[in-house]
């Protein structure tokens, strides 16, 4: 902004009111004429603008808030949200033309026929607050508001591997059941679906995305000029990477599968300007989406500040019948999260390969759906392939799985791709919704079925071929043909010479028994290194000693002694000390057995699977080994009470202080670990009156731990206080 004459603002001003007389619109701004005036002389949508780590702002306050003329003030900027120094985005309404030429206000007007909005630059000793409340007041513009700055969410890259199938080792695909929901596709019609991925660009020439990319669509949004890219931004490669999650080619024998099959058209819009990622960028991203008839956009970015541009824009979205997937965020907490809080959006909360949500996933009920967000494979910039992990991830898998049900029945409108993937998720904490999955992690293949039975009114029937009876599995004879069935079992290969003796020596001469030696291939460094799935290694203890196919009630049983903090040793113990497993052996002429339990999580189930909901409702998070082994030692071994354990040992932790936890989120919390259940209204309201009076957390901490529900729900677990 620059200080100008008096006169030539007077004169302006003249001269337009004059103009707009006839019209009945008078405008009179005298208190504030002559002291704020943009520069007008660089436009902050110009692509070499830099922002420095230096000129992004911190803020103080709460949220904006509009006041009764619906003017945006700076009451409300929200500490510890950055925003782009020295300039705001001005938002206009009716006359708000005439506002720019009396401001001398001249960079470029973006936006649609309904919202229209310009970026103005400020001269160097003019604050973003004081230029949000000066141009909130002029008539003609609807409200003022910082230009944000939004980041990425995703983990560090892990590893890379260059041009080499991968397909094996995309495990999401497989907890999709995505084979299943691409032969659902193969059996009907299927139309191509434009995803727009507005990111941080896309490296169009990989080998494995260039195929589903449309090139023509694939451009940046820092002007509206919007010229064509084909490079990608982000350090670690985070547009590329979520592309290829939806709309990696399949089939080709090269890298990479995407979750849409060969279905999704990628529409990569890359709203940053190589050193950030505005509001106005993603707002002209979002507008640029619908200008080109998008059918889906995935939003893989967040900041923790409202932002009512960006908000709007998605709501116009939104009516124009595209579905917005945005990514939870990835800070742990149940704070609210923009832009995934937006109603017109889908947030995605990010899940690990055990089902449950990753330790610093946010949740919350603003949130719709959970995917798998963890270690995930796809395609990176420079023909590379890696792994990043968070909810921008997760964001992108969900932006697939719909691509793929759009794809089988285009007529689905956007609440009824949300329904559809409501009923079709698969629960993991609570029966139906809950904070800390929404409605559950997204399924592939039951999701599809049900675009297809939408349309046709059945799935068409699969082709009938002959039955195969299973291969009856050759039980062994020998102490040798026991070894070398745990070669192939367990390692998935033949026995080494060396191997193969040393180990039938073992059985033979008695040293060892069959669920010892069976124990030491199952927790050999070789097959640590598959990285098995806890429902994987199941599988294999089925085969394995008990020479079937899992049941699924079993199969089941036996997941959720995993999951509640069993170890792998004991699940084995269970396997060895059946009947079938004895008769295998006593055919090998070798003794059964089982294998020392030596960690303290083992020796009683129930007190295990309550110390690990401990982990999982206080601290958000799964268990770790060391630490689940050290809180079974205290219970078990009597120095520490459950009721104890609940209260001083996780509320009073390193890790929970560290959390610095809001009242609110605080009561919430405590909801959800000593009752079991989400807060009501009334409730909430009584507990954070007490804290607000003076009462400390300890004192809550003890209401919720003395109650009756929570002495029942102890009882669960045969405990007591």
């Amino acid at each position: 902004m620059k200080r100008s004459k008096c006169f030539r603002q007077i004169a302006v001003a003249i001269l337009i009111a004059t103009l707009l007389c006839d019209k009945g619109i008078i405008y009179i701004n005298a208190a504030g004429l002559g002291s704020m005036v943009p520069a007008g002389s660089v436009s902050s949508n110009d692509m070499q603008n830099e922002y420095g780590p230096e000129n992004g702002r911190k803020t103080e306050g709460t949220d904006l808030t509009a006041d009764a003329g619906g003017e945006e003030t700076t009451d409300g900027l929200e500490e510890g949200v950055d925003y782009a120094s020295g300039e705001v985005i001005l938002v206009l309404e009716d006359g708000g033309y005439a506002a720019l030429a009396m401001e001398g206000i001249d960079e470029e007007v973006s936006g649609d026929d309904e919202t229209q909005f310009v970026v103005v630059d400020l001269e160097e000793d003019v604050s973003v607050e004081e230029a949000v409340d000066y141009y909130s007041g002029l008539p003609g513009i609807a409200y003022a508001q910082p230009n944000y700055i939004y980041e990425f969410e995703d983990d560090k890259l892990w590893e890379e591997a260059v041009n080499d199938p991968r397909y094996a080792e995309q495990w999401y695909l497989d907890y999709l059941n995505m084979e299943e929901a691409w032969r659902l596709m193969d059996s009907v019609p299927c139309s191509p679906v434009k995803v727009a991925v507005i990111d941080s660009g896309i490296d169009l020439y990989h080998e494995d995305l260039n195929a589903n990319v449309d090139p023509a669509s694939c451009v940046n949004s820092v002007t509206t000029a919007y010229p064509k890219i084909d490079n990608d931004y982000s350090a670690n490669g985070h547009g590329t990477h979520i592309a290829g999650i939806v709309g990696a080619v399949t089939g080709n024998g090269q890298g990479v599968a995407g979750v849409a099959g060969n279905y999704a058209k990628i529409s990569a819009i890359q709203c940053h300007d190589g050193n950030k990622m505005l509001s106005s960028y993603v707002v002209n991203a979002i507008q640029y989406a619908v200008m080109t008839d998008a059918d889906i956009i995935n939003l893989s970015m967040g900041t923790s500040q409202s932002d009512p541009l960006l908000e709007n824009a998605m709501q116009k979205a939104y009516d124009a019948g595209i579905l917005i997937v945005c990514s939870a965020g990835n800070d742990g907490t149940d704070r609210t999260h923009y832009p995934s809080a937006y109603s017109s959006g889908i947030g995605v909360i990010a899940t690990g390969k055990n089902g449950q949500k990753r330790s610093d996933a946010n949740y919350g009920t603003d949130n719709f759906i959970s995917a798998p967000g963890d270690q995930i494979l796809n395609t990176l910039p420079n023909g590379r392939y890696g792994y990043l992990g968070g909810s921008s991830m997760s964001a992108g898998v969900v932006s697939g799985v719909a691509a793929a049900m759009l794809s089988v029945n285009p007529s689905l409108s956007v609440e009824e791709v949300k329904q559809i993937l409501a009923e079709t998720a698969v629960d993991t904490y609570s029966p139906g919704f809950d904070a800390y999955s929404g409605w559950g992690i997204v399924s592939a293949d039951k999701a599809v079925k049900t675009a297809i039975e939408m349309r046709y009114g059945q799935v068409p029937p699969e082709p009938e071929e002959p039955e195969e009876p299973e291969i009856q599995d050759k039980l062994p004879d020998s102490p040798e043909s026991f070894v070398r069935r745990l070669y192939r079992y367990c390692l998935g290969r033949e026995a080494d010479e060396d191997g193969l003796m040393d180990w039938t020596n073992r059985l033979s001469s008695g040293r060892e028994n069959g669920g010892e030696v069976a124990a030491g291939f199952l927790f050999s460094s070789e097959f640590k290194a598959f990285n098995l799935s806890n429902e994987q290694y199941v599988e294999v203890l089925y085969r394995l000693f008990l020479a079937r196919k899992p049941d699924e009630g079993g199969k089941a049983d036996w997941v959720a002694k995993l999951n509640n903090g069993m170890s792998r040793e004991y699940v084995m113990n269970g396997f060895s000390a059946s009947p079938e497993f004895q008769m295998i052996c006593e055919g090998c002429g070798i003794h059964p057995g089982t294998v020392p339990l030596t960690q303290m999580r083992d020796q009683n189930e129930q007190a295990t699977a309550f110390i690990v909901r401990m982990y999982e409702k206080a601290l958000g998070r799964s268990f770790d080994e060391e630490g689940l082994n050290d809180w079974c030692q205290r219970l078990l071994g009597g120095s520490w009470t459950p009721y104890r354990i609940a209260t001083e040992g996780f509320f009073h932790s390193p890790e929970f202080l560290m959390k610095n936890t809001t009242d609110e989120e605080f009561v919430k919390i405590l909801y959800r670990t000593f009752l079991n259940r989400e807060y009501d209204e009334a409730g909430l309201a009584y507990w954070l009156n007490r804290l607000s009076r003076g009462e400390s957390r300890d004192r809550v901490i003890a209401g919720f731990s003395d109650s009756r529900e929570f002495a029942d729900f102890m009882a669960k677990y045969g405990l007591a206080r």
